[in-house]
């Protein structure tokens, strides 16, 4: 598969630098006729509709892709817009995490894409029969997005920080996710977000963010129904802040241990 063209760290860092990056992660289930060649068709898009601005990293799993998506705020919305309008056939159900704004840093020096074959055990594991029986409840689907988006944040920082010390480490690591990663959700997850009546749709998203609604003082009550979860952005810092630790600490005792003479 041909890819674009590598960014030097020089290029990330420079990025990061003229604004604030904005994430959004989508979850969409693929269209059956589209399962084959969907891959193909986001890698062409990409091509011809990313600019160098764009960064992120697109899993395509049996069902669904999984997408990470940064750059500016306007870009963000632009280049997925984009591609719905160009692909309106391609997905089904689809739910949007929240949007991370304003964030000082990039998980990814580019955009990726890479198919994943299977699913591996959550840690920890998720019974899929337990997922079944949860009611569809607010606070349950909160609760499941704050504990999916916190461990694919971990994920996310795991390849950041193997980017950073070892590019080609990094690109085994990519490869490998064809057969899954613990830290990325289950089917049983996938499907109770995306059968949820909770959350907003990726074309919702869009929607609000080109037309967004503004209420006057006398206009807002009674307050209209809380339908997104949302998570707060101090506890995914807090969260990141301890994966980065912890990776640290992980990147320093790897390499004690391979300059300490055998015993």
């Amino acid at each position: 598969m041909v890819e674009p063209k590598r960014k030097s760290m020089l290029d990330f860092m420079r990025l990061n630098k003229r604004y604030d990056v904005c994430r959004l992660i989508y979850l969409a289930r693929i269209v059956p006729s589209h399962e084959e060649d969907i891959l193909k068709v986001f890698v062409n898009f990409a091509k011809e509709v990313f600019p160098d601005s764009v960064s992120g990293l697109l899993l395509v799993y049996p069902g669904y892709v999984l997408h990470l998506v940064e750059s500016s705020e306007a870009e963000v919305f632009r280049v997925c817009s984009k591609f719905l309008d160009s692909h309106p056939d391609v997905f089904g159900a689809s739910r949007c995490f929240p949007v991370q704004v304003e964030v000082r840093n990039r998980f990814f020096a580019r955009w990726y894409a890479r198919r994943v074959t299977r699913y591996v055990p959550s840690l920890p594991p998720v019974p899929a029969p337990l997922i079944r029986q949860v009611p569809d409840t607010f606070d349950n689907i909160a609760r499941t997005y704050e504990e999916t988006i916190v461990n694919l944040y971990k994920f996310y920082h795991e390849l950041r920080m193997t980017s950073v010390t070892n590019h080609i480490r990094f690109m085994e690591k990519l490869e490998s996710l064809y057969e899954g990663h613990p830290l990325l959700p289950e089917k049983a997850v996938v499907d109770f977000i995306l059968n949820s009546r909770w959350g907003d749709s990726l074309q919702l998203l869009i929607e609000n963010y080109r037309n967004p609604t503004f209420y006057d003082d006398d206009d807002i009550w009674p307050f209209s129904e809380t339908t997104f979860p949302r998570i707060e952005s101090q506890e995914i810092g807090h969260r990141e802040e301890d994966s980065k630790a912890i990776s640290e600490s992980e990147t320093t005792e790897r390499s004690e241990n391979k300059t300490s003479p055998n015993e």
